[in-house]
């Protein structure tokens, strides 16, 4: 039995919307006017990206006014990030438009300015990008000439070329950065880790013109984003939940339903689409087509706690586990093979960014040692997780 919604996580979820209905309305007045812990919020409005939207809520409710002071600075700051995020944007599509190198926007690049109006009001740290597989070199090249810097080559990140292919095609390639304003991610896939045949999903997309995704297709993208977070994480930012919940009340006459379902069952994504809908259904009440599939996830009170829990970074032991489990994307055993050994004894580019060894006897040193540090690095970081779970 999962434990109730404590007073903090009713707020932030009624919160984590553009637009307070009326009853909702009423609810935030009545929690704030019997009190809340204010420590706990701002705590947790850092947690979950939410600071912008409760500023916006909490305005004109009794609130302390340090709190407002903090909101108000934060959500003042977010304002001025993503201007200058959206002025480099612009040169981006200009540059890559004159180039004749196609661009989708993802997340926030396309859902900030169209769904929140205010783009201090949906927090972005970094521009997302989907760009052709075949285009990373050129583009790689186009952003360079705009300052954008890779922070190390793809031999230092990954530990072999098995290693680069499967990061490349489950996640996105290392960012860009253009210092201290914008980090690029540059994705070359959105749905099809698991999927056996050719790539349909974007076949489509790169057949239309303009930047910006399919409805059906964004909408389906951003549901197994947020689903593949909390299963992997145990939580996500409350701001990814409403996205999705504005998507559906901007746009959710002109989603094709039968188009979204058929697509996830398609692509096995169907239980993924169906943990989205039930967490929008079970915090904000997210009105769904009738016979739609929702739930099958675990509730939000679980993901607010592991948020809390998880802190600054999450625990080490899951992502090595992660780590194992993307053997089975491997395609043949020599391919897996390959991949188990660039855990243990990744590449010497990999080794020289890890540890920098400066002598043949450092080498070899480092050569041996490197699968005990990463245990001894995992296990310290467990512990730390253990304790924050463990201590109040």
């Amino acid at each position: 039995m999962s434990r109730p919604l404590s007073p903090v996580d009713r707020v932030l979820l009624l919160a984590a919307r553009v637009e307070l209905p009326p009853a909702e309305a009423a609810e935030l007045a009545t929690l704030v006017a019997a009190g809340i812990d204010w420590d706990q919020l701002l705590e947790d409005g850092r947690i979950f990206g939410l600071r912008p939207l409760l500023y916006r809520h909490l305005g004109g409710l009794p609130v302390p006014e340090p709190v407002r002071k903090n909101l108000a600075r934060v959500y003042q700051l977010q304002s001025l990030k993503s201007m200058r995020l959206f002025g480099v944007l612009g040169r981006i599509e200009a540059t890559l438009a004159e180039a004749g190198l196609p661009a989708k926007l993802l997340k926030g690049a396309q859902l900030a300015p169209w769904l929140y109006q205010d783009i201090g009001l949906r927090p972005m740290g970094d521009l997302d990008l989907l760009i052709r597989p075949g285009d990373r070199a050129a583009v790689t090249e186009a952003l360079a000439g705009l300052g954008f810097k890779a922070q190390a080559e793809d031999a230092a990140v990954y530990n072999n070329p098995v290693d680069a292919e499967l990061m490349q095609r489950l996640h996105h390639p290392p960012p860009l950065f253009l210092e201290p304003i914008c980090r690029v991610e540059l994705h070359l896939n959105l749905l099809l880790e698991d999927y056996p045949g050719p790539d349909p999903i974007l076949e489509e997309i790169w057949a239309l013109p303009g930047p910006h995704l399919p409805l059906e297709i964004h909408f389906l993208f951003l549901a197994c984003h947020l689903d593949r977070h909390v299963r992997e994480d145990g939580t996500g930012y409350l701001y990814w939940f409403c996205d999705l919940h504005e998507l559906l009340g901007r746009a959710g006459g002109e989603l094709d339903w039968n188009r979204v379902t058929a697509l996830a069952r398609e692509l096995g994504k169907a239980p993924a689409l169906a943990r989205a809908l039930g967490w929008l259904r079970e915090g904000w009440n997210t009105p769904l087509p009738p016979g739609v599939a929702a739930g099958g996830g675990p509730p939000l009170a679980a993901i607010l706690a592991a948020g809390r829990h998880r802190g600054p970074q999450p625990p080490v032991m899951p992502l090595l586990w992660q780590k194992l489990a993307m053997i089975r994307h491997a395609h043949g055993w020599r391919a897996r093979t390959r991949y188990v050994a660039g855990l243990v004894a990744p590449s010497r580019a990999k080794l020289r960014a890890v540890h920098d060894p400066r002598s043949p006897l450092a080498w070899a040193f480092w050569y041996g040692a490197h699968p005990f540090w990463q245990f001894g690095r995992a296990l310290k970081r467990l512990v730390a997780d253990a304790r924050r779970r463990l201590v109040p």
